[in-house]
């Protein structure tokens, strides 16, 4: 609902980039995701201690409104640094993400609530159990074989690391004679797109002209 309303909201701007399109809602969820895990998480452990649906939910909201209010500032504080960007598109992405961070937060302590205690029973009944990893018998390995694992693991490290560097080849460009072999696996033309200030018309133009040369 989030993303949605962020994506209609879009429209009060003039015009939006189609990259800020694109990704701005897989960038919104992705930053925003935890919110609803952490305000979930709050509620159900409430329920385990004996508390009603009701009051688990308000003592839920009330435990985590200072950390997700936290979380969503410092996500904002650290998206308006694109805002000075100077390529237009910080500013594109910057301001639509803000906007996504603010309405993902305040609906995860309004919508999401009321969607939780809506929909509680199915959550209830497909509710699946925690696996529990105690790690105890690979602590137990690497106790009874340390003499063993660490120095393994150290030659497998150094391996690794000799075989790089002496079997595998790199090539760039055809310096080594393999323009053959970059032209079958990416084709003659590839399209390539530069982005740079063009403020100065003479660099501008002296570039484009080495670029076609270099074509021709």
């Amino acid at each position: 609902m989030a993303v949605i309303i962020n994506l209609g909201t879009n429209a009060f701007f003039s015009e939006i980039s189609y990259i800020t399109n694109s990704v701005g809602a897989i960038l919104q969820l992705a930053l925003s995701i935890d919110y609803s895990i952490v305000l979930l998480n709050a509620y159900r452990k409430n329920l385990g201690l004996g508390m009603e649906k009701n009051e688990a939910m308000v003592k839920g909201i009330s435990q985590v409104i200072n950390p997700l209010s936290a979380s969503s500032l410092t996500t904002i504080a650290g998206l308006v640094a694109l805002l000075f960007m100077s390529f237009g598109i910080g500013f594109d992405i910057g301001i639509v993400l803000i906007k996504g961070i603010l309405i993902s937060f305040i609906t995860s302590i309004t919508f999401l609530p009321a969607l939780i205690m809506f929909i509680d029973k199915a959550l209830t009944k497909t509710k699946k159990k925690s696996i529990k990893l105690t790690g105890k018998g690979i602590f137990n390995f690497t106790k009874k074989y340390h003499k063993v694992v660490v120095p393994l693991t150290l030659v497998i490290i150094v391996a690794g690391g000799v075989i790089n560097f002496t079997q595998s080849n790199y090539t760039y460009n055809d310096s080594n004679g393999a323009d053959e072999e970059i032209t079958e696996t990416f084709g003659k033309n590839n399209t390539i797109v530069l982005v740079y200030p063009n403020s100065n018309k003479e660099k501008e133009t002296a570039f484009l002209t080495d670029i076609q040369d270099y074509h021709d």
